[in-house]
């Protein structure tokens, strides 16, 4: 591996990308593209890999791991829409129809997912705090969520657990792939209860455990919400109400440490099986009370966007370059130490480094610029197959990791580097099209049910849906 000072060349150019990026944002799809041709190159003709070194090795390396590395592209693609529609949407009203949870890359990765859920659901909150004939039904609230994610994860659940039959099931402490026939762990898996028992954690479809963590978020985020509104009340300033806003995002962020800490030390697991054997240390680790933190930072940049955008908070011409200066160092500092920490990827307090540097990012995004417009990558992602990727998102979160499966079961993955392409494209074309099927036949009816107006006739800014959504409903 080549490095300069100790640290590996591709994260020094994974930097200097994101430094691209960020300060070239009219352009971030080329200095991307870039970035990315120049990692390549590094990882093609420096890097020695097991099988050798130059670009053929590097093509059965990823043939080795492509479901890794397609876990990460939906993972990506899934926050560059998201990320187009903050910068072009009427958000700051509205609560947001799809749901950030879409995903199962390496578990650091819910850094992007938790804090873009932290953004998107308590910013309407404090929208509302604001305007006192605009109050939030709670109720409508919560059916809107049941709504949104209840019905296309009971279908997939049942069509994955009995009729594909490459659910995720537990012998004992063996987890392995089959049919989920077991009554009590089916309904258990149905209701997000899984999680909460070593014999029964993660079984039925693996990347649902980031579900059962943002239930708990659902149900406890009123109750933020109403924190902030007493604390403001009492506020004599813009600074003040900034200030009780920002509260609820740290005691989430004192959660989610203290529960990384007690996974850490209370419930140790140090082997490379942590967080995957039926063990308390697994419990811990995928709970709302390990992952909080991962809400407080997206939870933050609401806070300070509410202000912005009411005229209470203006931030310095400066605050960009330096919001780059820390995520560069903080990111490439806290991926080396995850890195080389044996797998362990839940619990360690560089996962929350890694959440604040997807909040930066978030912050960069979603704020208004100076130079105001909108990027050549976010108008490319207004395409309609990138809106239509979109739309089916939810249900591709919940498709793809049990058509991996299915796959590998039943012999259907071509091997060599020339399989990597071949499996992800098999995987994508297979995905894609189970999640179009759900989301006509079941996740657009159950949507159109979703309350849209608070009584009195106005727009209830958290319940609603977005006139663009509901164009394309």
């Amino acid at each position: 591996m080549v490095a300069f000072a100790g640290i590996p060349i591709e994260f020094l150019l994974f930097g200097a990308m994101l430094v691209g990026v960020a300060l070239s944002h009219r352009r971030a799809l080329l200095a991307s593209l870039l970035g990315l041709a120049a990692i390549l190159l590094v990882e093609g003709f420096l890097t020695e890999f097991p099988t050798g070194r130059g670009g053929s090795a590097l093509l059965l390396h990823a043939q080795h791991e492509w479901v890794v590395i397609t876990n990460l592209l939906l993972l990506l693609t899934g926050f560059e829409l998201l990320s187009s529609q903050f910068e072009q949407s009427n958000i700051s009203d509205h609560l947001p129809n799809l749901l950030p949870d879409d995903w199962t890359g390496g578990v650091a990765v819910l850094g992007i997912v938790f804090a873009l859920s932290g953004f998107l659901l308590y910013r309407p909150f404090l929208v509302a705090a604001f305007e006192p004939d605009r109050r939030p039904s709670v109720a409508g609230y919560f059916r809107n969520r049941a709504l949104r994610i209840l019905p296309a994860y009971w279908v997939i659940l049942l069509l994955v657990s009995l009729v594909l039959q490459s659910a995720l099931v537990r012998d004992g402490s063996a987890l392995h792939t089959g049919a989920l026939t077991s009554p009590g762990d089916l309904l258990s898996a149905a209701f997000l209860l899984q999680d909460y028992r070593p014999s029964t954690t993660i079984i039925g479809i693996g990347p649902s455990w980031s579900l059962a963590v943002e239930v708990v978020f659902y149900l406890a985020l009123p109750l933020l919400a109403g924190l902030a509104l007493l604390l403001a009340r009492r506020a004599r300033n813009s600074r003040g109400i900034l200030l009780a806003s920002l509260a609820p995002a740290a005691l989430m962020l004192v959660i989610g440490i203290t529960g990384k800490l007690a996974a850490q030390h209370l419930f140790a697991n140090p082997g490379p099986g942590g967080g995957y054997d039926a063990t308390w240390h697994t419990v811990v680790v995928r709970s709302f009370w390990a992952q909080a933190d991962l809400f407080a930072f997206g939870m933050a940049v609401a806070a300070v966007h509410v202000q912005v955008a009411r005229g209470a908070l203006r931030l310095p011409s400066w605050w960009r370059p330096a919001a780059v200066a820390v995520a560069v160092p903080v990111g490439i500092i806290a991926a080396l130490r995850l890195a080389g920490n044996n797998g362990q990827l839940g619990f360690p307090i560089d996962n929350t480094a890694i959440a604040l540097v997807a909040a930066i990012g978030l912050a960069l995004v979603v704020m208004p610029s100076a130079a105001g417009g909108v990027s050549r990558a976010a108008r490319g992602l207004e395409a309609p197959a990138a809106v239509a990727l979109g739309l089916v998102s939810y249900s591709l979160f919940l498709w793809h990791e049990p058509v991996v499966y299915w796959l590998r079961d039943h012999d259907l993955v071509a091997p060599g580097a020339a399989g990597f392409v071949l499996n992800t494209a098999v995987l994508f074309v297979i995905a894609v099209a189970l999640s179009v099927v759900t989301y006509r036949l079941i996740e657009l009816p159950a949507l159109r049910l979703k309350k849209r107006t608070a009584p009195g006739g106005k727009s209830d800014p958290v319940t609603a849906v977005t006139a663009t959504e509901q164009a394309r409903a």
